[in-house]
């Protein structure tokens, strides 16, 4: 199969070698005329079996769907053994199909029209709002477990009875006495680098608190779309990071290839949402000490 002339834009995701199943590929091409920002990936290869039971070829039965650059749902084609056969059926996941019962985000029709009817509704553009709002749930619930996740190494140094009694002895001799040498047991670097790193992350969760600076969500094909968390909307959809405010652009730069939940104190950090990195970057240019 000659990918380039597919009417609708498709990656194959490596697998080359295999085609589309028939049934699959008909429904993309209707999506694609009624959705004009719509695209699909290659996300699973399937061996479908024919009506009798006898093996088909193995090839494409599942994509995931994209609609202006923003993940979206998948689409497959399953098979069920109905009255001694097997029959194809569309299979859609979405956020935005609500079932009653079953998979709450799942519809399966072994009808095109139930299926492409669905499909258009489930996979249409979402709106600026809605993906600002998805961006700042996903990235929220990363920030918090990285914030929890280095105070649990604060709180961990400390977490037994024998050095835990020991910093409690030290404050109290210190508040009745005065200055005092360092107990042996708090005399660790480890914590010095804990508590260290617990700081960087509570100043960057703190400025994500209030709201303030960018959220940038990295798309695999290298567009970013733009929160400014001050007003909490889509201000900018872009490749090109000279689109940003200059206070920004180094941030970005830096942060990009930094490792994900590395936080970087006056800058951000870098997390990641069902694999796609969310960069928070704190307002204000970057401070500089000669």
């Amino acid at each position: 199969m000659d990918f380039t002339k597919l009417p609708y834009k498709y990656d194959p995701k490596g697998r080359h070698e295999y085609g589309i199943h028939p049934d699959l590929h008909i429904i993309l091409c209707d999506l694609a005329i009624k959705l004009p920002k719509i695209a699909f990936e290659a996300s699973a290869v399937s061996l479908h079996r024919k009506a009798d039971g006898s093996h088909g070829d193995r090839v494409i039965g599942e994509v995931t769907v994209y609609n202006n650059e923003e993940k979206i749902g998948k689409i497959s084609i399953q098979q069920d053994y109905v009255d001694s056969k097997y029959i194809n059926v569309y299979q859609l996941d979405s956020p935005r199909i609500q079932q009653q019962r079953g998979m709450r985000n799942r519809k399966k029709t072994k009808h095109y029209k139930i299926a492409l009817r669905s499909a258009l509704d489930a996979f249409k553009e979402f709106p600026p709002d809605e993906i600002a709002k998805t961006m700042i749930t996903d990235a929220g619930y990363r920030m918090s477990a990285l914030r929890q996740n280095a105070n649990s190494q604060v709180t961990s140094c400390v977490n037994t009875t024998v050095v835990a009694a020991s910093v409690l002895q030290y404050l109290v001799d210190v508040e009745e006495n005065g200055p005092q040498p360092m107990p042996t047991l708090m005399i660790d670097p480890k914590w010095r680098d804990n508590l260290s790193t617990y700081k960087i992350v509570d100043s960057v969760f703190r400025a994500w608190e209030n709201r303030t600076g960018l959220l940038v969500k990295l798309q695999p094909s290298g567009v970013m779309t733009v929160v400014d968390l001050t007003i909490g909307e889509v201000v900018m959809v872009t490749s090109n990071t000279y689109d940003f405010p200059v206070e920004y652009q180094e941030k970005l730069a830096i942060l990009k290839i930094m490792d994900c939940n590395q936080a970087i104190e006056g800058m951000g950090v870098k997390v990641e949402d069902t694999h796609i990195p969310h960069i928070y970057m704190t307002a204000g240019a970057i401070e500089t000490t000669c």
